[in-house]
């Protein structure tokens, strides 16, 4: 960073130069996005490297280089500049990773010796302990900092133009609470909704994440990116609503609809998810009723709603008593222990439409005014409680008090990449996927002692 040019004034034309779209590829869908702009070398290779192995020139150099960034000491000239295999090569492999004495093209060595390579081309995310609200630092913020200017560099931010500059404003009022609150001193306009959304059933929300969206916020308003009041959206999501809101939105938008039918099906034929008339989940969601089912032997007629199965049914009681006999197939008799189970698809999709609809009425946070986003489970994949959603549904970070949704449309430009390059200056990330501008996550640069006097200092203000 370059401190001597740091400049204060929201009326400088530093600043000014944020009232316009930046025209920098926009960096908003998540961590893969921001990771990708990382240079981290290459760590793959094309065949094995050890004795009488193939030993390709490039791979052997590659391994060697890879041994000394791991701190393994006197690894050959030999390997290192010209590629050829030499023998004490064979003990450095086995001095960083015992019993080892050649690494092979993927597996666990390959692994082993890529990890610290590829973790420098990574951002860290912060780890939270919800049970004992601690919270644990992934990344020094001199390392950090050269991460956010590889990205920086990658999209074409020249050193010393208008968002550089800016950028570095960010980042000291990001570590500099006295630097900060100058910066910030005419802003009024505050981050709202907090409580409503700091804690549901088991979960609760980050208390640093919501300090780092405070400031954030405060410095985007100072900087004339974004006007008005904040509004948290939702923060913490119990384990349970994140489950209702998966479910409502793969039944709804049929998304990994093969595996939800496969699972209402296995719902279907356990007694356990019974409830009178319906199948309901662990949790007491009713997501069909059991006229959603039928069953059949031979090929799946594939009905897609009750009506249409009755009238086949219909249909085939009519051509029987056409011949005006009754013909029991006797093998059809045989075979009952191979009846198989079917689901009424899209009858069951407009049942939990209305469903969704009647529950919300009761409970406005039951489920989403709109299920056309992705909503992610509250479950993990191994457990029972998941189902109907599909294995293949991540996991929500809302249920480990990571996440925070808050309102966009205060942003000038909600999908500039500038709004993005300062949130990962003061440790946040928009990584709730395509289009979803009001979702953060944090980074995991560190908690600098100034953070921690900043944190006790606001929150003596409460």
């Amino acid at each position: 960073m370059h401190g001597q040019h740091v400049r204060a004034s929201g009326d400088s034309p530093t600043f000014k130069a944020l009232f316009r779209n930046s025209g920098l590829e926009p960096i908003y869908i998540g961590r893969k996005t921001v990771n990708a702009k990382i240079e981290i070398g290459k760590t793959k290779i094309d065949g094995s490297v050890g004795k009488d192995k193939t030993n390709n020139e490039e791979d052997v150099k590659l391994v060697a280089e890879l041994l000394v960034e791991n701190d393994i000491e006197n690894v050959p000239n030999l390997c290192l500049e010209q590629g050829k295999w030499h023998d004490d090569l064979a003990k450095c492999i086995e001095t960083f990773i015992p019993n080892a004495t050649w690494i092979g093209h993927n597996g666990s060595n390959i692994k082993k010796l890529t990890k610290k390579r590829k973790s420098g081309g990574t951002l860290k995310q912060m780890e939270y302990d919800m049970s004992t609200q601690k919270h644990t630092s992934s990344e020094s913020r001199s390392v950090y900092n050269a991460k956010l200017d590889k990205i920086q560099k990658e999209m074409g931010i020249e050193e010393n133009s208008d968002y550089d500059i800016v950028l570095e404003i960010a980042n000291k009022s990001a570590i500099d609470s006295t630097y900060f609150e100058e910066i910030t001193k005419d802003v009024s306009f505050e981050l709202k909704n907090v409580d409503l959304y700091k804690s549901e059933e088991e979960v609760n929300l980050s208390p640093l994440l919501v300090e780092r969206i405070k400031k954030y916020h405060k410095f985007i308003v100072a900087t004339g990116l974004y006007t008005g009041d904040m509004k948290v959206q939702d923060g913490a999501r119990s384990s349970k609503r994140a489950h209702r809101w998966s479910v409502e939105y793969q039944i709804e938008q049929n998304k990994y609809s093969k595996d939800v039918k496969n699972n209402l099906i296995k719902m279907f034929n356990d007694e356990t998810y019974h409830e009178g008339d319906f199948i309901k989940d662990i949790d007491g969601n009713l997501w069909a009723k059991k006229e959603h089912f039928y069953t059949y032997t031979g090929k799946n007629p594939a009905y897609k709603t009750k009506t249409e199965y009755e009238a086949a049914i219909k249909k085939a009681a009519e051509e029987e008593k056409a011949k005006k006999t009754l013909v029991i197939d006797k093998k059809e008799e045989e075979k009952k222990e191979d009846l198989k189970t079917e689901i009424l698809w899209s009858d069951v999709r407009s049942y939990v439409e209305k469903y969704t609809e009647t529950e919300k009425a009761k409970n406005y946070r039951a489920f989403r005014n709109s299920s056309t986003k992705y909503a992610s489970e509250g479950y993990s994949s191994n457990s029972n409680k998941r189902l109907p959603s599909s294995k293949y549904v991540s996991t929500s970070n809302h249920i480990g008090g990571d996440a925070i949704d808050i309102s966009s449309g205060g942003f000038l430009f909600k999908t500039d990449a500038i709004n993005d390059l300062i949130a990962l200056r003061f440790g946040l990330i928009r990584d709730g996927g395509s289009g979803e501008g009001w979702h953060f996550e944090m980074t995991g640069v560190e908690v600098t002692k100034e953070n921690e006097k900043y944190l006790k200092k606001t929150e003596s203000k409460k």
